[in-house]
């Protein structure tokens, strides 16, 4: 079974290449779900599971509790929370560019990067 961890790496490389085929929703979709997928990751080493969660800044938020280091994400992380409805719903829907795109690709790559070196290695 894949962890957290493996599974936002799959969503994070799916972010790029969305990206660079002009996919640029899609591309912010994912990018989310590889924040979503890192953030459990963490929280389920603190032996806290929350499955059905979707939201990044309330993961982030639990995860402050445990480890300080992360108020470091925060606007990544509320960036990267707009997206998760808004590119998905068509009641709620907003057409993202390729410079927006880049950005939650590149805020996703940055955290998913640090959680990598500090719990996976």
């Amino acid at each position: 079974m894949k962890s957290n961890l493996q599974l936002a790496l799959e969503d994070l490389k799916s972010a790029y290449l969305l990206y660079k085929e002009a996919l640029y929703n899609t591309s912010g979709f994912h990018s989310q779900q590889c924040v979503e997928k890192a953030l459990k990751f963490v929280l389920e080493k603190h032996d806290v599971y929350v499955r059905n969660q979707h939201d990044v800044r309330f993961l982030l938020d639990t995860l402050k509790s445990y480890e300080a280091t992360y108020f470091e994400f925060d606007s990544d992380v509320d960036m990267l929370q707009m997206v998760y409805t808004a590119s998905r719903y068509a009641d709620v829907y907003r057409e993202l560019g390729e410079k927006e795109a880049l950005e939650l690709y590149t805020a996703a790559k940055k955290i998913y990067d640090f959680i990598y070196k500090k719990h996976a290695t």
